[in-house]
């Protein structure tokens, strides 16, 4: 009967199967074909039509219906950009497109590092295709999957202060996924559906954990054991039940809340395949010191982490014979910029230079911090000061610029610009990743470079960073 059940489901599952399968076989297609999970990387826009195709910012297109006046279908998106310079023709626009539409592609960022115009797969970030993205795409807009969804305050779970395997448990019950007697034979599990602890009941969520007298007597031992039975009486649902008590408790107590359902599940496995029968004190106990001994590992790495970031986050001179050059981004979405500060000192840790830069419209994080190590490159091979250490605090800018891994979209462009830039300009120079706290220099100056008019090399130490230096140097 067992093999017959695994055979059918088997079936079932190959069925399931196949038909994503061949949805994504179309959407490979879509894809070659341009179109589906397709946008637009603009480089000069000469083979990109204005019309009807994905090139705005959020993989959108325009049509005939955004339009002011009667447009030729040979139109391409060069025809909208200013002349020998990367900016958007704004009164062209204007004349073009409704108010909305012309707000859509002032958002559409166009930068000098990218050349060519490509499709790239919009649902990696990296802009290359791949079958794990192609079959969430499947499962989010191809299947209907509502009948999977479950209503309730999820959040309430993921936010416990309790060990991971807890969280699951507890996310498993309120799934009505955990293996019960009563849920393993409704799924045709040949088994008794008897309770294992009490052997009177039905083994099901709701009794295991809440109504069986051993579970009961476990949760007495507990300050907060009055709002689970009022809960017991209210809600006939052990996901509405678990969802209604944590909402109640505090934070501790909902900590031991999932902690002893946690260990409830351990005393019923030990009584099925080990045989052994744990005391309702000692289920208690189990979870007390879990949920104790965790909290304590946690405290230690949290103190380990504080002691490395007091040594870590300083900032630190650079060796004898070198600069150093501090960079950072900062966005304002009220001004629609993206701010760029760049700060450079001597061997001394003395400042030597500063500059505000800018970019506009406001982009993603890690295509601004990119923007900022170009116009660093850019700028400070010019004042020939030999040996450069650049510094940001974005990781990932970092780490993509010493990966060869390929990347399709603009924030790939322009980290091979700045490896093209470095290997051309640059001899015995490095790029590192700082944490914030050793950056808050260019960070103030990222932040005012928002506000200024223009681009401005400083001279003089601005006041927004002159108390910081004095710090730094202390």
């Amino acid at each position: 009967m067992i093999a017959i059940l695994a055979v059918d489901d088997a079936m079932r599952f190959s069925v399931r199967a196949g038909l994503i399968v061949i949805v994504m076989m179309e959407m490979e297609f879509e894809l070659m074909s341009g179109i589906g999970g397709t946008r637009w990387r603009i480089g000069n826009g000469t083979n990109i039509s204005l019309l009807n195709e994905n090139w705005l910012c959020d993989a959108s297109s325009l049509s005939v219906q955004d339009t002011k006046v009667s447009l030729t279908a040979t139109l391409i998106v060069a025809d909208v950009i200013m002349p020998n310079e990367k900016n958007w023709n704004l009164p062209l626009l204007s004349s073009m497109f409704e108010h909305n539409s012309v707000q859509k592609i002032i958002k559409t960022p166009l930068y000098d590092s990218v050349t060519e115009d490509k499709h790239i797969w919009h649902k990696e970030k990296d802009g290359v295709y791949s079958v794990k993205s192609a079959y969430r795409l499947c499962v989010q807009e191809e299947l209907d999957t509502s009948h999977l969804k479950m209503t309730g305050d999820w959040n309430l779970i993921w936010k416990l202060k309790v060990p991971p395997r807890v969280k699951n448990l507890v996310w498993r019950v309120c799934r009505q996924c955990i293996p019960t007697r009563t849920n393993l034979q409704n799924r045709g599990v040949n088994c008794t559906t008897v309770c294992a602890l009490c052997n009177e009941y039905d083994e099901d969520s709701g009794h295991i954990f809440f109504d069986c007298l051993s579970s009961s007597n476990i949760w007495s031992m507990c300050t907060f054991n009055h709002v689970i039975t009022a809960g017991l009486q209210h809600y006939a649902g052990v996901t509405e039940l678990i969802f209604a008590v944590l909402q109640q408790l505090n934070v501790d107590e909902a900590a031991l809340m999932a902690c002893i359902i946690w260990s409830i599940w351990k005393q019923r496995n030990n009584q099925i395949w080990n045989n052994v029968t744990d005391a309702q004190s000692v289920v208690f106990s189990r979870a007390v010191t879990t949920l104790h001994d965790w909290c304590v590992v946690q405290v230690i790495r949290n103190d380990t982490r504080e002691q490395q970031r007091i040594i870590e986050h300083k900032w630190k001179k650079p060796n004898n014979g070198r600069v150093k050059c501090n960079i950072d981004a900062s966005f304002s979405r009220n001004l629609n910029r993206v701010g760029i500060g760049i700060c450079i000192r001597d061997e001394y840790g003395i400042y030597v230079m500063a500059k505000y830069d800018q970019f506009s419209p406001i982009c993603d994080v890690r295509i601004g911090e990119a923007l900022g190590l170009l116009s660093a490159l850019r700028w400070v091979h010019e004042l020939n000061f030999g040996p450069v250490d650049f510094e940001l605090d974005s990781k990932l800018v970092v780490d993509s610029f010493r990966s060869n891994k390929y990347n399709d979209s603009e924030f790939g462009e322009i980290i091979a610009h700045c490896r093209r830039l470095f290997s051309l300009l640059y001899n015995n120079s490095s790029v590192e990743f700082i944490r914030r706290q050793a950056n808050k220099i260019v960070h103030s100056l990222s932040k005012a470079a928002t506000y200024v008019a223009s681009p401005q090399i400083l001279v003089n130490i601005p006041n927004c960073i002159e108390h910081l230096l004095i710090n730094e140097m202390l």
